[in-house]
């Protein structure tokens, strides 16, 4: 069929190109412009990209989405600990409220135990220097002449705990009114463990002992019977000796009794008991 060529008007150039759409093509290239020509690939392109963009969107999204959970996740594990660790705090707070409470009462119980202690070994301490002062002053003749076989006339003027010989006793508070002693040193002369008076047989002079008696002799005790003794000796204008007995001497209490001439005494009966421990310096 030929397709008539006479165009009157637009309505037969259409139908004409609808009729030829080889035709269609031709008159879209001299109309159209280039980039128009091209908008459907241009247009397809970007559809792929849009696509792909929106592929790679969602795997995106996945991804953050799996983080987010990971996360999320990982945040209630944390919240849990946590809340077990404030459980855990809670408990330990109370276990160290109780053992503070439990060393509080041990501590008191210990306390306790030192004080009967101390109070035990204090009055151990007494009978024991008690004994040692009964048996030093039932033994006193004995040691003494033992230690210089010279010494005779020998005669108790002062006990501890028990009488002071009057005349001393005055002769002592005389010393102090004339100044020749202090008031501190008059009451330290009185605390005397043992007084003894005696006399040489070559010169017949008059000599006091000035004593202190310790089962366990220590520097204490050698420093007190020197200065005690030179207390007596002012007040008394006679000779006195430091003298120490006990039942064993310390070394180092042993090198200041020799320093100062003081008389050490160790006797048997004043050993001390086995678990009782002797110091070996002070």
């Amino acid at each position: 069929m030929t397709t008539p060529t006479t165009i009157n008007d637009i309505t037969d150039l259409l139908r004409i190109l609808r009729d030829n759409p080889e035709w269609l093509d031709q008159v879209r290239n001299v109309v159209l412009t280039q980039e128009i020509l091209e908008l459907p690939a241009t247009l397809a392109a970007l559809t792929q990209e849009v696509r792909e963009f929106i592929a790679e969107q969602r795997a995106i999204n996945q991804e953050r989405k799996r983080t987010n959970d990971a996360i999320f996740a990982r945040l209630d594990r944390i919240e849990a600990d946590v809340a077990e660790a404030k459980t855990d705090i809670k408990e330990l707070k109370s276990d160290m409220a109780e053992a503070k409470a439990d060393i509080k009462e041990l501590k008191t119980t210990v306390s306790s135990l030192v004080t009967t202690t101390n109070r035990l070994d204090s009055k151990v301490g007494q009978l024991l220097g008690a004994d040692a002062e009964r048996k030093v002053h039932a033994n006193i003749h004995g040691f003494l002449r033992r230690h210089d076989r010279n010494l005779h006339h020998i005669g108790i003027l002062k006990i501890i705990n028990h009488s002071f010989d009057e005349v001393l006793l005055e002769e002592i508070a005389e010393a102090f009114a004339a100044g020749l002693i202090t008031e501190q040193e008059e009451d330290s002369v009185q605390l005397l463990d043992l007084i003894v008076r005696a006399r040489s047989r070559g010169s017949n002079q008059a000599i006091y002992h000035a004593i202190e008696v310790s089962v366990v002799v220590d520097e204490h005790d050698v420093q007190r019977a020197v200065d005690r003794a030179d207390i007596l000796s002012r007040a008394t204008n006679t000779k006195t000796a430091p003298v120490t007995v006990g039942g064993v001497i310390i070394p180092a209490a042993a090198t200041l009794a020799e320093t100062h001439g003081v008389v050490t005494i160790t006797t048997p009966q004043l050993t001390p008991p086995q678990n009782q421990t002797i110091p070996t310096n002070q």
